[in-house]
């Protein structure tokens, strides 16, 4: 079973892709993926693709968010963060 789920984020144009899988021994994995829209144009970050494994799609899911979450605080400039 795959599922894709696309997830908002406090930084103008860029939402966060995670993809879970079940795979054969019945944990789950995740892959992240960054969208950064910006005049016009995509940027796609695909985030290295971790060994981790998880024993339900929630705890995967949570982990790519996570994963994609940080790197965007440490990569986009703080100019780029939504104001309230």
């Amino acid at each position: 079973m795959i599922e894709r789920q696309t997830f908002p984020t406090d930084y103008a144009g860029c939402e966060i892709t995670v993809v879970t899988e079940r795979i054969a021994d019945h944990d789950w994995a995740a892959v992240s993926t960054i969208h950064h829209l910006l005049d016009g144009a995509t940027r796609t970050i695909d985030l290295p693709v971790s060994t981790k494994r998880f024993e339900t799609q929630e705890d995967a899911r949570d982990f790519g968010l996570r994963q994609a979450m940080t790197w965007l605080e440490r990569n986009m400039p703080a100019d780029e963060r939504k104001t309230a």
